[in-house]
């Protein structure tokens, strides 16, 4: 038992060291390595790319909404992160949460929009099409694959043709009004402190940028 478990650790380390290891490399090399262009549907049905992320920091998190535990847990820090860290900044438009799914066969319009709502009122959930989807997790450096649950019948184990679980890297990333990426948060960060985070790169920008309350309407 003792050593399932120190594999286990272990595993979860190297995964963990690997995606730090991509966005850290990300960070190195410039600010257009993590973000760029994208172009996909918003919960409303209207077109939704990334210039509409222009003038508010972005808090982008990818998930889909059949997905049982960690997408739900990670969205409710983010959207506590963004009402703490829009409270202490006094910028109550100018943090913009995100949801991306990573399902599009199975997450329309109709079904991000009744996830998101569960969340908060200003959380934007974005689909598409598989390519227009797979293009946006390109962008952003996402890993993510799909994993079949099985199924046992009379002739063998199959695997259920419309219910699966989607393996994917667990970040949230945060980019200023301008577009460029920032930072980064993990799993492993609480909503507090992602608040801690946020807002103090909003008060940075507040500095360098005299005027600064969110989006012009």
């Amino acid at each position: 038992m003792a050593t399932g478990v120190g594999v286990l650790y272990w595993y979860q380390q190297e995964k963990t060291k690997k995606l730090q290891a991509i966005t850290g490399r990300a960070v190195v090399a410039g600010q257009a390595a993590i973000g760029g262009p994208f172009s996909l549907i918003d919960h409303h049905g209207k077109p939704f790319t990334e210039k509409n992320l222009l003038g508010s920091f972005s808090l982008v998190y990818f998930g889909f909404t059949h997905c049982p535990d960690i997408c739900p847990e990670e969205l409710e820090k983010v959207v506590a992160a963004v009402d703490m860290a829009a409270k202490r900044t006094a910028v109550p438009e100018g943090i913009l949460p995100v949801f991306i799914t990573l399902d599009p066969e199975r997450d329309g319009t109709t079904q991000v929009a009744a996830y998101v709502a569960e969340f908060h009122p200003r959380l934007v959930g974005l689909t598409g099409s598989s390519e227009a989807v797979r293009e946006a997790a390109k962008a952003y450096r996402v890993y993510y694959t799909r994993a079949g649950l099985s199924e046992v019948t009379g002739s063998g184990t199959k695997d259920k043709d419309d219910d699966y679980l989607i393996d994917h890297s667990i970040i949230t990333y945060l980019s200023d009004p301008d577009g460029n990426f920032v930072t980064f948060y993990g799993k492993n960060y609480s909503g507090e402190e992602m608040a801690a985070s946020v807002a103090g790169h909003v008060e940075a920008w507040k500095r360098s940028h005299p005027g600064w309350k969110g989006p012009v309407a």
